[in-house]
Order: C-alpha cells, then structure tokens, then sequence
C-alpha cells in the first residue's frame, strides 16, 4: 500500500481525513471484496500523557478522551491499525518488555511481535489527545506519541471480515493464501 499521510493539514480529526476517505473509497475496488467487509465502530479515543502498557492503551483508545471537539467514534469498513494492535503482539511473555513499555520496545530488544515492520514509521489510527495535529505510531519498534499528520507514513488497512464470509480454499501460508467466499 505505500505511505500515506494521515491528513494534509494540522487536524487529528479521523473522519473525513485524507487517509480515512482514501482507505473507504479509493483503495477498495471491486464490489465482491466490499461486500465481504462489515461496517463497524471504530474507536477514536486519544492518550494525553505517557505511554502505558497494551491493556491501558486498549481502554484510552476506547474512552472518550480526545482533542476539543473530535469524533469519539466513526462508523466505517476501513480503518488503520491501534497502537494496542501492536503492543499486544508482544502479550503474554512474548516479550514483556514491549508489552509494558512500547515506547521503549526498540532500544535494543530483539524484537519477536509478528507486526513489527523493520525501522518503517506505521501510522496509527489514534491521535494524540494533548493537541490538535499528533498521531501516534510505530517506528523503530517503539509507540510514539509524536507523529505529525502531515507526515506520511507505511499504511497497515485493517477491517472486519463479514459472519457471512467462509474460507474456501488454501491454509493462509505465504504459498497457499486463503480464499474467501461468500
């Protein structure tokens, strides 16, 4: 997918952003593979103050803490990636150093989380509650809280698969993808 910026000017407002409409309008081409993919509650709560580990993180991007006047929810197909996604990768002794504090996961520590994309900047769909134009993301393997909107970043699209959506064919391994059906 690239990188893509957040937004091409100083707002961390998710819905309507350039990247929001660019995920649930453009990147989506055919109506077999939109129709598989459920319109769901995404989360928009934001974090003002340090980084905490990936249960603390899950409840702020939960909350109702964020910039004066952001959306607290959007309803949508495509969204990106939460800082807990990645923090939880390095969950129950995968690595309890990134688990309890991701701001530090790359200074040093072999890093093991299945998520971790070398030394990229991933962008995040969380912003920094404490102002109006910071996102977190990952770079480095470490959250950061400092990302700038205007900053492009490796995009990782995630979504929700319709119930109705059944496997037909292969074992999700690089050589043998799976095949999806309704």
């Amino acid at each position: 997918m690239g990188r893509k910026k957040w937004y091409p000017s100083d707002g961390n407002e998710w819905a309507g952003s350039t990247i929001q409409v660019y995920l649930n309008e453009t990147y989506i081409i055919d109506n077999s593979s939109q129709k598989m993919i459920d319109i769901v509650k995404w989360y928009l709560g934001g974090r003002s103050g340090s980084l905490v580990d990936g249960e603390r993180f899950y409840l702020s991007e939960r909350s109702e803490n964020t910039y004066s006047g952001r959306s607290k929810n959007w309803n949508g197909k495509i969204g990106l990636m939460y800082p807990s996604d990645y923090i939880y990768t390095y969950s129950l002794g995968v690595d309890d150093i990134c688990y309890n504090t991701p701001d530090s996961c790359g200074n040093g520590t072999p890093l093991s989380g299945w998520i971790y994309l070398n030394n990229t900047g991933v962008g995040t769909m969380t912003h920094r509650a404490g102002n109006s134009y910071n996102i977190f993301f990952v770079s480095g393997g470490n959250v950061r809280s400092d990302g700038g909107v205007n900053t492009a970043y490796e995009t990782r699209p995630t979504l929700y698969l319709s119930s109705k959506v059944k496997i037909t064919s292969g074992d999700g391994s690089i050589d043998n993808v799976y095949k999806l059906s309704m």
